[in-house]
């Protein structure tokens, strides 16, 4: 083996495969697996990524930014589905039922505490809630909070 490791390609273009074969055979040991420095066992980059990752382990590459974005059917990241009519519409009644419960007006993190979702879920239910006339917004930014009207 290390006559082929030390030669030139004109050296080793000239060599008898027959040769080759009855050195390689004598020097056939069994060598120890390759080893990193801190002792684990060496994977070339392809093996690296043909790994099978355990479940609920996030991958290292890709685009997510663990931003609590939604997998898609193709494993990449991406953003919510769109919430349907229908889903709105029950968000909005479940939206209403607590405000009713609810002795004072509620801020949008407070809601979705008890409606035990997103607090983000709420921007789209509350707009439509507010242009019906049915809940009355009080007060900016982070310190808005809703009631009935």
């Amino acid at each position: 083996m290390t006559t082929i490791r030390n030669a030139t390609f004109a050296e080793v273009a000239g060599l008898d495969t027959a040769s080759l074969a009855s050195h390689a055979a004598a020097s056939d040991k069994p060598r120890p697996a390759p080893r990193t420095p801190t002792g684990q066992l060496f994977l070339p980059e392809r093996a690296q990524s043909e790994r099978v990752q355990k479940p609920g382990a996030s991958s290292s590459r890709g685009s997510g930014t663990g931003t609590g974005l939604l997998d898609t059917a193709q494993g990449r990241r991406g953003r919510r589905p769109r919430q349907t009519q229908e889903k709105r519409g029950e968000l909005a009644e479940r939206i209403i039922r607590v405000l009713q419960t609810a002795g004072s007006p509620l801020g949008v993190r407070a809601l979705a505490g008890e409606l035990s979702i997103s607090p983000d879920l709420l921007a789209l239910p509350l707009r439509e809630l507010r242009d019906q006339g049915k809940i009355r917004k009080l007060g900016e930014k982070r310190s808005t909070t809703y009631s009935l009207q």
